[in-house]
């Protein structure tokens, strides 16, 4: 069933559930037929044809959701940016998109008072359906474009009817991965997603407030932030909750005997999970799950040829609707070669079959048939030294590689009682930081990721 029949099916079937809200917007099925049939209406009338990118420029709301609808039904590609994107960047993505229209706040209004149009253009599987960003941290910010594909593989997503009883909240921006990620599969299955401001889940006590209010089930946090949350009284506080997931980066010692957690692993070229897995136990570095057969997740090495279970090597998997990076052609054929989508991080299949992800290759080393990888080094060394947080950086040069533990704690460590706890805990000798250096706070992204290129800047 194509995401457009299901969504169809839902409407129909309950026009008048509520499924969509902020804190200042209710929309049922019905209300999100409606509006999105105006943006399709005024599209259509407009005279936008397959493969038109339209821009969305709009304050953060459930509206944007419903506006990436109209632009769908419309057949047409959309991308969201930020209301706070600078003049320079943003006429710098409407260049490289070759978009033919954005619609901002002024439009916005307009295509309100539009009348709907019915139904909705049957768009091909490979034509162009959205583009969003990656985050940066790991490199040059790159524009990924989706076919429509992707959406019809929703059913894909490694979700189960239950999730149809969800009520999530999310507080990431809405041209993010975790956005289109999350709001377009609930849709799919009936379910319920409420859009908070950006960010305003790092005040714990909002967060707490908005569960309550809005009866919210679940909710996605990074590693560390969800490690703060599980050491507090929300849970108790929070009757509703049913689960939190993490994940995106490794998950090291991460574990609750009083709710469920899942860690789930994807890319922003995936769109769909690459897997997940609920949380058993405490790990040094938690498994990502049993990988999602639809994605024919592989391990391959520096030549393109398939690892057996158990060795390191950079995770693949195939996507046949995501087209490549917007006016990157370098970097396209970087992430296609060898046939497959390369998702530049490092990995290997457990005996039990579960996916182990340790994080970005460009961030590791490999000397001496050795792997130099920090990951590894940040789990044991937060298992036993007196640290509430960690950042490894590996120095490559010709020397050899070393490497540096930059941390969060109240007191600086000593190198000589720190390795000893170390290696007294099962760390391998070769990866022994050769610099242990405090910092008040370790820098990360907006959405809670490490950021190891500021480190490497200081």
């Amino acid at each position: 069933m194509t995401f457009f029949e299901k969504l169809t099916e839902n409407i129909i079937a309950e026009p008048d559930k509520t499924v969509l809200t902020d804190e200042c917007n209710s929309f049922s099925f019905r209300d999100i037929d409606e509006l999105s049939g105006r943006v399709y209406g005024y599209l259509k009338r407009s005279g936008y044809k397959t493969e038109d990118i339209i821009i969305l420029k709009l304050p953060h709301s459930a509206y944007i959701p419903v506006f990436v609808l109209g632009i769908w039904k419309a057949g047409l590609c959309a991308s969201i940016v930020s209301t706070w994107i600078d003049e320079v960047s943003l006429a710098r993505i409407s260049e490289s998109t070759g978009a033919k229209l954005m619609i901002d706040e002024e439009l916005f209004g307009e295509i309100l008072k539009e009348p709907a149009a019915q139904g909705y253009v049957l768009a091909g599987e490979h034509d162009a359906a959205f583009i969003f960003y990656t985050s940066g941290t790991t490199g040059p910010i790159k524009g990924c474009l989706h076919e429509y594909g992707d959406l019809d593989r929703i059913a894909l997503q490694q979700y189960d009817e239950s999730v149809k009883y969800d009520r999530v909240a999310m507080d990431s921006p809405l041209y993010d991965l975790g956005a289109f990620s999350t709001i377009f599969p609930y849709l799919y299955y009936s379910a319920y997603v409420h859009i908070a401001p950006p960010g305003s889940f790092k005040d714990t006590e909002y967060f707490v407030e908005t569960v309550n209010r809005y009866g919210i089930t679940n909710s996605f946090f990074m590693p560390e932030k969800l490690r703060n949350i599980l050491s507090g009284n929300v849970v108790e506080r929070c009757p509703s909750l049913w689960y939190f997931s993490t994940g995106y980066e490794p998950v090291k010692r991460l574990y609750s005997e009083k709710i469920p957690v899942y860690c789930f692993y994807g890319a922003s070229e995936s769109y769909l999970l690459l897997s997940n897995f609920v949380i058993d136990r405490t790990y040094d570095l938690t498994p990502a799950g049993v990988p999602n057969p639809a994605a024919e997740v592989i391990i391959l090495d520096e030549r393109g040829e398939p690892l057996p279970g158990g060795e390191i090597g950079e995770i693949c998997y195939r996507n046949p609707y995501m087209r490549g990076y917007l006016n990157m052609p370098e970097k396209t054929a970087e992430l296609f070669r060898f046939g497959v989508c390369h998702t530049g991080d490092l990995g290997r299949i457990l005996p039990d079959g579960k996916l182990m992800v340790y994080g970005r290759r460009e961030d590791a080393a490999f000397r001496d048939g050795k792997y130099y990888i920090p990951s590894v080094i940040e789990s044991a060394a937060e298992a036993v030294l007196d640290i509430s947080g960690s950042t490894v950086l590996i120095i490559e040069d010709g020397d050899g590689v070393t490497a540096e533990l930059y941390y969060e704690g109240e007191t600086e460590l000593d190198k000589d009682s720190a390795a000893e706890a170390l290696l007294a805990y099962g760390l391998e000798e070769h990866l022994l930081p050769h610099r242990y250096i405090r910092l008040d706070e370790l820098p990360k992204s907006f959405s809670g990721k490490h950021i190891r290129r500021t480190l490497r800047k200081q």
